[in-house]
């Protein structure tokens, strides 16, 4: 029923659209009730996808298209796969839990405030479900103008900075990639032109291996590289993720950075296979140094929203490391490891989401009641908050991948792909993962334990009944993971199993020749 399917991911972009013009036209003190109430509905909306959910079928599903420009062959044109849904999942998840931890924290232009959460949420579902090429660019760009005024209206100190400094930045990568979707455009035969993801890609592929082809893969994955953190392209992220709001915080390293990774998975893979094979040792070692970099800078960072930051950009590192080093991994005992690494890294995308959502609405709690992110002006939080101590813990366990929570799988599955593909790359990202170690526990013993130093965090109150149930709700979702990750591993695998067939013949076509 193709207009079913329409009217069902249409709603997932549409319905915080509406929500948002409701909430602006509602009196301000019931604007966070309305935004909330919005949210929450757009997530069950959300579960229809998991009901009716064919795990046995590659390729997307709740597709449908209708002509939008038909005489530039552009069309809105929605689907999804085992690659999307569980960040659109993701995205409608923490959407109405980012509205409950910042339910008291926002003193000034409130409406506006969870206007732009809604309208946000609504550009990170188009990007998620778009097929057409500039539906996808117009979500792309569209993601941007909220997160920009989150972190511009309601950041900290340095927040005009850091907005423009990550506006400007994912601009530039977005011009490049906007060069590229047209140069393949006007590659195409004149009557035949179109920017319909199955056309488009096919037109890629055409120029795959050709001389201009390595300059469209770059475009494309700067573009991506800007958008996922990736060293050297990084540097944008930690002053954004530092100043923004906690609510603009959880979206920027929960979802915002996944953009990149998603986008190297659904465009640059299939477009360029030659290439991405040919670059792939040379991504694969940009995701270790990340990885590495980022953790060393996380392990001696003051501020402990920056080391989260940093955190993100080794997590994130270790996923485009995965992405990439499926390209070279083999085949063994009946197992291909190309698949075992992308499925890995789909997976850790949405693993990182969560424990990364848990831990900036934490610390966002305590820079709510100090005012303060440096670590320095705490200690011996335990005392006067056991909750908080308690959630912490669990929270640290899921990032640094302790066995039967989320991070664990997914770390597990991208370090076997990536030992498949070369030992020094697995040994590379198993130090990633020790120093990580390293610095969640700096963290929580410099912030839980030892002598409370300042009187102010004698009297500090423990988190309350809704930031628990906020938090709570995240970790039992890591527990889910961590015990049953393969209910998870169903969504993706049937599309990484075809990604990884179409790699393999790259593979093989680009060694012959």
């Amino acid at each position: 029923m193709p207009d079913l399917n329409l009217y069902i991911l249409s709603c997932l972009i549409f319905w915080p659209i509406i929500g948002a013009i409701l909430v602006a036209l509602l009196p301000g003190r019931v604007a966070r009730e309305a935004a909330f109430v919005v949210a929450l509905l757009n997530f069950i909306f959300s579960l229809h996808l998991v009901q009716y959910w064919n795990y046995t079928a590659s390729g997307y599903q709740f597709e449908a298209s209708t002509p939008w420009i038909p005489k530039f062959g552009i069309n809105y044109h929605l689907g999804v796969d085992g690659l999307s849904v569980l960040l659109i999942l993701l995205t409608t998840f923490l959407a109405p839990l980012v509205i409950l931890a910042s339910w008291n924290s926002v003193q000034k232009h409130v409406k506006t405030f969870f206007i732009c959460l809604l309208l946000l949420e609504a550009a990170l579902c188009g990007v998620f479900t778009a097929l057409d090429l500039i539906l996808f660019y117009v979500f792309y760009e569209a993601v941007l103008v909220p997160i920009y005024l989150l972190i511009g209206i309601w950041g900290g100190p340095g927040r005009i900075y850091a907005s423009i400094k990550y506006f400007l930045a994912n601009f530039l990568g977005s011009v490049l990639m906007w060069l590229a979707m047209f140069y393949i455009y006007f590659h195409q035969q004149g009557a035949q032109r179109s920017f319909d993801y199955t056309a488009f890609v096919e037109s890629a592929k055409s120029l795959d291996g050709s001389a201009v082809s390595l300059w469209l893969f770059a475009a494309f994955a700067i573009a991506f590289a800007i958008k996922s953190a990736l060293f050297p392209l990084h540097t944008p992220a930690p002053d954004a993720y530092g100043e923004a709001p906690t609510a603009g915080s959880v979206f920027l390293s929960a979802v915002l950075a996944k953009i990149g990774t998603y986008g190297f998975l659904r465009f640059v893979l299939p477009s360029f296979p030659e290439v991405s094979t040919y670059a792939a040792p040379t991504m694969v070692m940009l995701g270790l140094i990340a990885v590495i970099y980022g953790a060393m800078i996380a392990v001696m960072q003051k501020d402990f929203k920056r080391t989260i930051a940093y955190s993100s950009i080794s997590h994130i590192g270790l996923i485009v490391a995965g992405i990439f080093g499926a390209l070279l991994a083999g085949e063994s005992a009946g197992i291909n490891f190309s698949q075992v690494a992308l499925s890995g890294a789909s997976l850790q995308m949405f693993n990182h989401g969560i424990s990364t959502a848990a831990l900036f609405i934490l610390l966002g709690i305590l820079h709510e009641r100090r005012g303060t992110t440096a670590i320095s002006h705490f200690g011996g939080l335990a005392k006067p908050m056991p909750r908080f101590a308690v959630l912490f813990w669990i929270a640290l366990f899921s990032s640094i991948g302790l066995p039967g929570l989320n991070g664990f799988i997914g770390e597990y599955l991208l370090l076997q792909g990536l030992m498949s593909a070369q030992l020094l790359y697995a040994a590379l990202g198993a130090t990633g993962v020790i120093l990580g170690a390293v610095y969640m526990l700096k963290l929580s013993r410099n912030l839980l334990f030892g002598e409370i130093t300042e009187e102010a965090n004698r009297a500090l109150p423990d988190v309350n009944r809704r930031e628990t149930f906020v938090v709570a709700l995240l970790l039992l979702v890591a527990l889910w993971v961590g015990v049953r990750p393969q209910s998870f591993l169903n969504f993706i695998n049937p599309d990484t199993a075809k990604i990884t067939q179409s790699a393999t013949q790259s593979s093989v076509e680009l060694a012959q020749r």
